[in-house]
Formats: C-alpha cells, structure tokens, sequence
C-alpha cells in the first residue's frame, strides 16, 4: 500500500531518516479515520504548544489540533495525502517546505481533490523523536468548504 511520502522527491543532501519518518507519520496519522485520530496527530506528531495553520485559520496547541483532526471525519469517509516534493527552507535543518495534493472523499461519495503547499518548523530535528512546532498548510480549500457544507444542510 503506497503511503503518503511513497513517491516523495527529497532534497539532496539527504534529509535525517526521523525527520523524513515523521513528514510520512503526520500524514499517515491525519488519513487514518479512527477515534483516536485527532489525539494521535497532536501527540505523536506535534509538540504540546504546536500551532496548526490552515490559510488563515490557525489552531493551537493539542487540544485544539485534536478537535480539527476529529472534526473532519464527520463529513469524510476518507482522506489522502500525498507529498510529491520537500525543500529545505533555511541554514538549519528544521525548516522545510513541500506540496502535494489532498483528496477527500465524503459521506455522500463525492470527491474532491487539491494542491498543498506546507511550511513546517520542526523541534529536534537532529533527534530521533523530531515533532512539528508549527505547520502552515496553503490550499484552495474551496471545494472542500462547498462539499462540507452540502453534507451538513
């Protein structure tokens, strides 16, 4: 089964293995439709203080990222996200960027898809346990907003 950073082009040089398994965790995680989805994301993929934004929304803290992983399943029956590309971003290794495409599927079959681009800062980056600081996400989440909004009227 193809995992979200399968055909991902990396920089060169090579990025340290825990920073490039937490890129694929944290995608991996958000696509997982489980009860625990949103508690997972904040705590295995997040520090305590991490901040989430989307556009121009932004969420902070695990309680916070939680609730926004969570909230999404009730109108999605699924959600794919694959990152085609990741850049580094600054001198030190724990700013990067990268973009992808999102896909969703909701309740009522239909799908829409869209191109990302994130920006991460990345606290221990040169650990083994690496966990996002801040994560901005950029994305025409139109079709996405029209969708969601059909299934709730």
């Amino acid at each position: 089964m193809a995992t979200p950073t399968s055909n991902t082009e990396w920089p060169s040089p090579a990025l340290a293995e825990p920073v490039k398994v937490l890129i694929n965790r944290a995608f991996e995680t958000a696509d997982l439709k489980a009860e625990d989805c949103g508690e997972r994301v904040a705590r295995e993929v997040f520090v305590p203080t991490g901040k989430m934004v989307i556009n121009k929304k932004t969420f902070a803290g695990s309680q916070a990222i939680a609730d926004l992983q969570n909230a999404s399943w009730k109108v999605l029956q699924a959600r794919t996200h694959r990152i085609h590309k990741v850049f580094r971003a600054g001198p030190a290794d724990d700013t990067f960027m990268f973009f992808g495409t999102a896909s969703w599927t909701f309740n009522n079959g239909a799908y829409v898809e869209a191109p990302f681009a994130n920006r991460w800062i990345i606290e221990g980056a040169d650990t083994d346990d690496p966990k996002i600081v801040l994560f901005q996400a950029f994305a025409d989440m139109s079709g996405f907003d029209a969708e969601a909004k059909r299934q709730q009227t």
